[in-house]
This record gives C-alpha cells, sequence and structure tokens, in this order.
C-alpha cells in the first residue's frame, strides 16, 4: 500500500523542481527583452543595407562621371579652336599629331526634365553617330561654363578669349530591393576644369 505522506528528502526534492519553473512575469519580460533586441538587430541590418546600396550607387556615379570626364579632358587638351561654346552645347577643332585637325561636338540635352550628354566627332570626314556618354537616368544637369587664361569666367560673346572649359554635373543613381524599397543617391556634384593646352588666346 502506497503510502500518502512524503518524506522531507521528498519534500525538498519537489520545492527545487517548483522552483526551477518561469512565473508568468519572468516569461512576459524575457518575451519584452527578446523583442527589444530582435527590433534593434533588424534596424542595424536595415541600415547596414541601405548604407551598402549607398556606396553602391556612388561608385557606379563616381565611374560614371569619371569616364565621361575622361573623354572630354582628351578632347580639350588638344582643342585649337572654339566654334560653338554655350551652356549646353560645345563644338571644337581638335589638333592631331601630323598637325590636321577635325571637330568634336558635345551636346546637352533635356528629355523628361532630366539631361543626358551625348558626343560625335568627323575625325573620319563625316560627322559620326551620336554617343551618349551620359544617360539622362542619372543626370539631374549638366552644363558648361568658360573662363580666360586668369580664370576669369567669359561669356559667349568672347569666345576667342576661352581658354578653359569647366564642366558640371548635378548626378543620381536609383537602386531598387524587394527589402529597402527604391534607393536614391542624389545631389552627387563632379565639377572639372580642363586647360586648353594647345589653344592660343590674347591672353596667353
Amino acid at each position: 500500500m502506497d503510502s500518502i505522506y512524503t518524506t522531507p528528502a521528498q519534500a525538498t526534492r519537489t520545492g527545487r523542481r517548483a522552483k526551477k519553473a518561469f512565473t508568468l512575469i519572468e516569461t512576459m519580460i524575457s518575451a519584452s527583452v527578446l523583442t527589444i533586441v530582435s527590433a534593434s538587430m533588424l534596424s542595424f541590418v536595415v541600415f547596414m543595407t541601405k548604407s551598402s546600396y549607398n556606396i553602391v550607387n556612388h561608385i557606379n556615379l563616381a565611374t560614371e562621371a569619371r569616364s565621361a570626364l575622361d573623354t572630354i579632358s582628351r578632347d580639350l587638351v588638344s582643342a585649337v579652336d572654339m566654334t560653338t561654346a554655350n551652356s549646353r552645347r560645345l563644338r571644337f577643332f581638335v589638333e592631331r599629331p601630323d598637325d590636321s585637325t577635325y571637330q568634336v561636338d558635345y551636346q546637352t540635352r533635356k528629355t523628361n526634365n532630366e539631361y543626358y550628354l551625348r558626343r560625335r566627332d568627323n575625325s573620319s570626314g563625316s560627322w559620326s553617330s551620336w554617343k551618349t556618354l551620359l544617360e539622362k537616368d542619372v543626370m539631374n544637369d549638366v552644363r558648361f561654363s568658360f573662363y580666360n587664361s586668369q580664370d576669369v569666367k567669359v561669356n559667349n560673346s568672347k569666345r576667342d578669349d576661352i581658354k578653359k572649359v569647366n564642366v558640371f554635373m548635378d548626378m543620381e543613381s536609383s537602386t531598387s530591393n524587394s527589402n529597402t524599397g527604391d534607393m536614391t543617391q542624389s545631389a552627387t556634384i563632379y565639377s572639372a576644369r580642363f586647360v586648353l593646352r594647345n589653344r592660343a588666346t590674347p591672353g596667353g
């Protein structure tokens, strides 16, 4: 016959088992802490993801800008005469090593309130097709300005004084991601001034 009484040793073990159990309050506190930690970790992951996309966008913009500026630099360094010079159009003669020349034409065009930059030349004897250097989906604005040899800005009426050309580009890039949505790297400005080394001007 089993005894309905417990020995002191049994009572001690039963008490220890009872103490090991979590109370409702302890469980709720643990759940709250876990929720806060999880939310913090999620915010950190989202922040890092957005930062990485911003970095990627910035690198992409810098690469495209550098490529376009390198092309413009190669042309302008050998420019000997400017035939068209305004904020949206630039046409000039480039000198070859054999002293012959050909024309290069740059143009900025506006489509749906966005600009793009394109180039053509007649180095082969006739004008080539326009080549787009910067697409409109990465451009907010692109324009040219002009300076003499003393770094004084000159206007279109003094084209013969132009010794330096400044290229200004306001660029942006967007990336779509299912986790972070549309990411935009905006208001990224690139500006470079090129010296027309081969061009003789009144100021030197």
